[in-house]
């Protein structure tokens, strides 16, 4: 009798650590699974959002480099160097025979109509480097209106950053700025525009650099793009975009 209760005992034992054996196992196995789950979903997410990125941030490369172009589209406009020529002859440019006046109206003109026509593009400027980087030329799209500034409305930029950098542009380089708010008069500007900035040297026929144009695209919106696409993919997730594209040729 008392061996039969010993051997039941021990049965007993045998039979609950075998059942902790397969519970432990089995918990294992249960959380190995969980696991593999949520990284498998989690790496289909990232998935997801990578190709969401990649695809959206074509449109991003591709508006970035018509703000290359068509900057260096403006700044070789017949006004730009007749400008500088008639500013160097007391207002008067005698290889043309027109007056600064009359040139710097031809340029407001295009400025307008490039607007216009570009409606992520919001400021268009011909800076020169005297003065302190002082405006020669400023036309604005604001609340769907082309507005010029005159008179006390231009300000001197020889303080911004891509004004000093692109002091140090040779000819034919273009400075891509920062994604900044933009600025006026030193106040960020409302409603905010998530600014990047194309600033091309301006050179006179013997070498001096006498100015820059520049050119200022909104980029929220081709921002606001991408984020469309990835929310949706991954909750919770923030992504913060900042684009620093050094000088390039």
């Amino acid at each position: 009798m008392i061996d039969s209760i010993r051997n039941l005992g021990l049965r007993n034992r045998v039979f609950l650590t075998i059942l902790g054996i397969i519970l432990l196992v089995g918990s294992l196995l249960y959380f190995k699974v969980q696991y593999d789950q949520r990284q498998a979903l989690h790496n289909s997410y990232l998935s997801i959002a990578q190709n969401a990125l990649d695809n959206r941030s074509q449109h991003l490369i591709i508006r970035i480099e018509n703000l290359r172009n068509q900057t260096r589209f403006l700044s070789q406009t017949p006004p730009v160097q007749a400008i500088a020529r008639a500013i160097k002859n007391n207002g008067f440019d005698q290889l043309e025979g027109n007056s600064r006046s009359i040139w710097e109206q031809r340029l407001k003109d295009i400025f307008k109509a490039f607007l216009q026509a570009n409606p992520f593009y919001f400021q268009l400027r011909y800076i020169g480097v005297a003065d302190n980087g002082k405006e020669l030329i400023r036309v604005d799209y604001k609340n769907d209106q082309i507005i010029t500034a005159t008179g006390e409305q231009l300000q001197s930029k020889g303080d911004e950053k891509y004004f000093i950098e692109t002091l140090k542009m040779s000819e034919g380089e273009i400075y891509i700025s920062d994604v900044t708010l933009n600025r006026e008069f030193g106040v960020v500007q409302l409603p905010h525009a998530r600014t990047i900035r194309a600033s091309v040297p301006v050179f006179t026929p013997d070498g001096e650099l006498f100015g820059m144009v520049v050119a200022n695209m909104d980029i929220g919106p081709v921002f606001d793009l991408v984020m469309s696409q990835i929310r949706p993919g991954i909750k919770g997730r923030e992504f913060n975009f900042q684009v620093q594209l050094n000088r390039v040729g």
